[in-house]
């Protein structure tokens, strides 16, 4: 049976609590399978991500605690560089 949702006439902004995740494979050459609006840090370390408007020549190097959202419209997370863990992205 499929549960039942209260809000699903409602809009979905970008400030609601995200509705589906995936789990983040870094690559230097891939894009993740949809821009998302933040990454779930399941493990401590740093996260290089290309946010979704720049090029790839902007990487942005971030310090993540486990068990924080890292926010911001993400298209690409690098493996380069990457140490965090387990990482989902969230839309």
């Amino acid at each position: 049976m499929t549960a039942h949702d209260d809000f699903r006439a409602n809009f979905s902004g970008l400030d609601s609590p995200p509705t589906k995740g995936h789990l983040v494979v870094p690559s230097d050459d891939e894009d993740l399978p949809f821009v998302c609006r933040a990454l779930w840090i399941n493990g401590d370390g740093v996260v290089v991500a290309i946010l979704k408007d720049d090029t790839d020549d902007v990487a942005l190097s971030y310090n993540v605690f486990a068990g924080t959202y890292l926010v911001g419209r993400f298209r690409r997370v690098l493996e380069t560089g990457t140490t965090s863990t387990a990482l989902n992205a969230v839309r």
